[in-house]
C-alpha cells in the first residue's frame, strides 16, 4: 500500500511530501529545500504517520519496480543511519510522478 500525506511540520516551518510504502518505507520531500530523503526508521515512520494531514491520499496506481527503485537508491543514500540528502533526476522523477496532481 501506498500512502501521499502532504503534512506541515513546525520544526522547518515548511511543508513536507510524504510516500509511506506498507509501512516498512517512508520517502519526503522537504518543499522549503527541497530535498529528498529516504529513512526506514520505525520511529521516523510513526511519528510521520501521526502528524495531522493537509492532505491524504491512497495511491493505487504505481508500478513497483518504481518503489523498489527508490528503496535502491534511498538505501544508498543513507551513511550510518543518517539520512542526507538524494541527489537523483529518476528518483525525483518517479517521486514527482507518485504525488497526487491536486497535491
Amino acid at each position: 500500500m501506498l500512502i501521499f500525506k502532504k503534512i506541515y511540520s513546525k520544526k522547518t516551518d515548511s511543508e513536507l511530501d510524504l510516500l509511506f510504502y506498507n509501512n516498512k518505507y517512508l520517502f519526503y520531500l522537504s518543499l522549503l529545500t527541497y530535498e529528498y530523503r529516504y529513512t526506514e526508521s520505525p520511529v521516523w515512520i510513526r511519528n510521520f504517520s501521526k502528524a495531522p494531514s493537509l492532505i491524504q491520499h491512497e495511491i493505487e496506481l504505481y508500478l513497483k519496480e518504481e518503489i523498489e527503485y527508490l528503496i535502491l537508491i534511498g538505501r544508498k543514500s543513507q551513511v550510518k543511519d543518517k539520512m542526507l540528502p538524494i541527489d537523483d533526476k529518476s528518483y525525483a522523477e518517479i517521486f514527482k510522478k507518485l504525488i497526487p496532481k491536486e497535491s
